[in-house]
């Protein structure tokens, strides 16, 4: 039913809603699944409070996020409404995580729709992907229902958020654009971790939660953060067989192990972790890049979290691709090669992991000239802290240029 009414959507309602006179100074963001995270997140909090002649809007299908954000003085409407119809059909400029459906797809003909897409890396993603859902997406046969149904993927947007020219090249090539439409302009969700004054306001939104706690509680803070997998049925009881033993090194460490999975991943780390008092999930409601500062250490695979990471920290990354060959064969492919575009102490496995850390192997320097080139690679030159800042630049100028 659902695919049917979304079919309807995007054959009738989507060309209308291109009859509608949008407003440049009317902006309208939106994350999947109504969500509020990401590059979209940071840039509406950053726009609402330093660009009053913007009307920045998020749009959620979440009631109690809207009110929550209504109730901190911030523009928010529920996607289902009049106001939140009003607010997307008046949006001259929509900005999304994802695709289109982060606003209301079917809303936005005659929109200019600027992705800016949750992650720089190594992995293929959408039109560039050889293995995995967005493979079969964009590779299988012409099917029109599923073209139809599908439109807000299909969409290519009017600009994509990069961050280096290696990156503008990349995302060119998974988006189906031309190379000058990936802007590489720098990640708003990278602003807190140099902006001290503004991770201050977003904290002061969000509230700092349990870490000045964890803090007063232990010496080291490290943070598992693995990139999604589709297909893995247990993911932790795969990286991590023995949580005794893992719960063991980190107590010889005075430590405590946040675990952060996907927000499409299931699995309840509450309910394995319970009966181990320094290995707790990520808690509720707190925004990973607000607290990077309060983190020693992060553990990942082929998450893009490990370049966010580096780029502004030195030191504190344990890499643990423990199902690489399984992963790059069913999960993701790579657009370039692991071993070349990766930086830190590497465990292939679950003994070697406790070993590293054991070792206090993840707060050596990393490598000076290695972490150059990576941080030139994935975030070119210049724009660090900048990301909400030179995107405003941007739209603006190219507002001007319009008129």
């Amino acid at each position: 039913m659902k695919s049917i009414l979304k079919i309807l959507q995007h054959l009738f309602v989507y060309p209308l809603s291109f009859l509608f006179r949008r407003k440049a100074d009317v902006w309208a963001f939106g994350a999947p699944e109504g969500r509020f995270e990401g590059n979209a997140k940071f840039l509406y909090l950053w726009t609402g409070r330093m660009v009053p002649s913007v009307t920045a809007v998020w749009i959620s299908p979440n009631a109690h996020l809207v009110a929550s954000l209504r109730s901190k003085g911030l523009k928010a409407a529920n996607r289902r409404s009049w106001e939140g119809f009003k607010s997307v059909l008046r949006a001259k400029y929509l900005f999304v995580n994802s695709n289109g459906d982060d606003v209301n797809f079917p809303l936005s003909g005659g929109a200019q729709i600027f992705n800016l897409w949750h992650g720089v890396g190594i992995k293929n993603i959408l039109r560039k992907a050889n293995v995995g859902l967005n493979s079969k997406i964009f590779h299988s046969r012409w099917f029109l229902p599923l073209y139809i149904r599908s439109l807000q993927r299909f969409k290519r947007p009017a600009y994509v958020l990069s961050t280096s020219e290696t990156m503008s090249r990349h995302f060119a090539e998974c988006f189906g654009v031309p190379p000058q439409r990936c802007v590489p302009l720098g990640y708003p969700r990278q602003d807190p971790a140099f902006d001290r004054e503004f991770r201050q306001y977003c904290l002061e939104l969000e509230g700092r939660g349990p870490f000045e706690a964890y803090r007063e509680s232990y010496t080291r803070l490290y943070v598992y953060a693995p990139t999604l997998r589709q297909k893995a049925n247990d993911l932790l009881s795969e990286a991590f067989p023995d949580l005794q033993a893992l719960s063991r090194e980190l107590a010889e460490k005075d430590a405590l192990l946040l675990i952060k999975l996907h927000p499409r991943d299931a699995t309840s780390v509450e309910e394995l972790c319970r009966p181990f008092p320094n290995i707790n999930a990520w808690p509720t409601g707190c925004e990973f890049y607000t607290h990077v500062r309060d983190i020693d250490c992060l553990i990942t695979d082929y998450s893009s979290l490990l370049y966010d990471w580096i780029e502004s920290k030195e030191d504190g990354v344990l890499l643990y691709p423990y199902d690489y060959a399984r992963f790059v064969a069913e999960e993701r492919d790579l657009a370039f090669p692991y071993d070349e575009n990766v930086i830190g102490p590497r465990a292939e496995d679950f003994t070697s992991l406790c070993h590293l850390i054991r070792t206090d192997a993840a707060f050596a320097p990393l490598p000076s000239e290695l972490l150059r080139e990576l941080r030139l690679r994935f975030w070119g030159d210049g724009a660090a802290g900048r990301g909400s800042q030179n995107i405003v630049d941007f739209m603006h100028h190219r507002s001007a240029a319009a008129h």
